[in-house]
């Protein structure tokens, strides 16, 4: 959807580089995972524990910049934590 929107904004002769960060969800079961970024980039993982059982992993590069983020847990209980990551 935004690669769209940016394409036709370069066709009208923006001029702008993709720069949205990757981003995917999932419903499974009475779970839902999202994921900000591209994790196999990660060389490192930290891990964050969150109430119900759910949890985030924020993935590090070897300099330790965050490259992603992925968590999961019952309803929304990631999301805010997944788009302050984003």
């Amino acid at each position: 959807q935004e690669q769209g929107a940016l394409a036709a904004r370069n066709m009208l002769g923006a001029d702008e580089a993709h720069a949205a960060v990757p981003w995917f969800w999932s419903d499974q079961y009475g779970l839902t995972l999202q994921i900000a970024g591209l994790s196999d980039e990660g060389k490192s993982i930290v891990r964050r524990d969150l109430d119900d059982g759910a949890f985030i992993l924020f993935h590090l590069a070897e300099d330790g910049r965050l490259v992603a983020a992925s968590g999961i847990g019952p309803g929304n209980a990631v999301a805010r934590d997944i788009r302050l990551a984003e």
